[in-house]
């Protein structure tokens, strides 16, 4: 499997030992690209995006190697009680755990 940004091959985050129930995590050594694959159906890559500081840390072990998902960054979503903003998509790339919240525009 090839880089997105620079073509260059990927490799699976941390070794085989790191694979997460329901998805693939893959790292270029080169450009150190991230990004997950779900597995099951041909699942496209999705960029993961790292938290840098305090939001860093892991809020469910304490790790600081916590990441977001590019792609629902990005999208704009209204709810119900007409309240417009992001849902974000975390994950822990050290527990493997995944959150899922909404981040108002203001």
């Amino acid at each position: 499997m090839r880089c997105p940004r620079c073509s260059h091959e990927l490799t699976v985050f941390g070794g085989p030992s790191r694979r997460r129930p329901r998805a693939l995590w893959w790292r270029c050594g080169d450009c150190e690209w991230l990004g997950c694959q779900w597995l099951g159906a041909d699942s496209p890559l999705e960029e993961l995006i790292r938290y840098e500081g305090e939001e860093a840390v892991c809020m469910w072990c304490g790790d600081e190697d916590f990441a977001t998902f590019a792609g629902y960054r990005r999208t704009v979503v209204t709810l119900d009680d007409g309240r417009t903003g992001h849902r974000v998509l975390d994950v822990c790339l050290g527990c493997g755990r995944v959150g899922s919240w909404f981040d108002p525009l203001e």
